[in-house]
């Protein structure tokens, strides 16, 4: 059972009082690329810039990421528009080169899908105390998952868990990349966790996207994390399941609709009950 019904990165608060939207790039590309994405989805309404520096791709001949230079261009971002930044760390000899790269900058440790029952990884994250996203693993049960995070919480970390899709017969036969798994989030909320919903990696193009991360906003999730680039046509990593800059303003507006007409039940049922 996660002890943390909330977790404080900066200014930024993540509970399950609000809807959290986490927005950026899959890969840092270069300065333009990453302070254009920035500067258009915090403006939307996004309080948490991601970004990845390192990149674990199928083929070694991919993009495998800027590192400490891709490192220096996210917290430069971070820094200019005052928010806190979320970052991948595939390898324990990363985590202090993020650490320095940071200067006391906020930000939360992300672990992705290939690392998700990478324990030694998760021990050693754990001991830094800061704030650490794990991504459900392509095949990992949630009970697997939920042991996976107290290799993590032993350290002292807060974990906030990441339901991104799993491998299917959906997904086996060309139905999205992966299978967004909705009882999952539903699931870790129920063992007392913070749940992030990712629906880039499920949708796998980019059209799927916005309806995905929807339903994860009326199901109550407690946040979203979404792939967005200036430029999704020449991406150098997830191009086909990155949001164009209008793309995300207008999943924005939708969120927040959805997010109103929400409360509004809220409301009319407790008015009811008064009754």
């Amino acid at each position: 059972m996660s002890e943390h019904s909330k977790v404080q990165v900066g200014d930024v608060t993540i509970s399950s009082d609000k809807h959290t939207y986490i927005a950026g790039p899959c890969s840092v590309e270069n300065q333009e690329q990453i302070f254009t994405v920035a500067e258009h989805v915090i403006k939307n309404g996004a309080t948490i810039l991601r970004g990845g520096a390192y990149k674990p791709r199928t083929s070694p001949t991919a993009f495998q990421g800027l590192g400490e230079r891709g490192l220096e261009l996210l917290f430069s971002a971070g820094k200019k528009f005052n928010v806190p930044v979320l970052t991948e760390v595939m390898d324990s000899s990363q985590i202090e080169t993020i650490i320095k790269a940071s200067c006391g900058h906020p930000f939360i440790f992300q672990i992705g899908a290939r690392n998700a029952l990478n324990y030694f990884l998760l021990r050693e994250v754990g001991k830094t105390g800061m704030p650490v996203l794990l991504k459900r693993g392509k095949g990992a049960m949630v009970s697997e998952m939920i042991s996976a995070s107290e290799y993590i919480t032993i350290g002292g970390s807060p974990v906030i868990m990441c339901e991104r899709g799993i491998m299917s017969f959906s997904s086996a036969s060309g139905i999205g990349r992966f299978t967004a798994d909705h009882m999952a989030i539903l699931k870790f909320q129920e063992a007392g966790f913070l749940t992030i919903f990712d629906p880039s990696h499920p949708a796998g193009k980019r059209e799927y996207v916005t309806p995905l991360a929807l339903s994860a906003v009326a199901l109550g999730a407690n946040g979203t994390v979404v792939e967005v680039h200036n430029n999704p046509a020449v991406a150098l990593s997830d191009k086909d399941q990155a949001l164009t800059l209008e793309d995300f303003s207008l999943l924005m507006r939708k969120a927040k609709g959805i997010e109103m007409a929400l409360e509004i039940c809220s409301e009319v049922i407790k008015e009811e009950q008064l009754v």
